[in-house]
């Protein structure tokens, strides 16, 4: 796993079929995963997909703040 990950997309279940909702698996950071959002912003069955992946940010993201009082400086 890549040291800024924030995001894994898994590969698709069944071998040699196409990514679910167009996502490409694999690790994102945080830059990539804002990309990919922008991507994907009009079909909305895609952002739900990134957004409930089990293994997503809440699994990958150490280095991103949890809470909005992290991003006080």
């Amino acid at each position: 796993m890549p040291k800024d990950a924030v995001l894994l997309i898994p590969e698709p279940e069944q071998a040699g079929s196409p990514p679910a909702h167009g996502v490409k698996p694999g690790y994102y950071n945080s830059k990539q995963m804002l990309q990919l959002l922008d991507l994907h912003k009009d079909d909305a069955d895609a952002i739900h997909f990134i957004a409930d992946n089990p293994k997503g940010i809440e699994s990958f993201s150490p280095a991103l703040p949890r809470r909005r009082s992290d991003y006080a400086g």
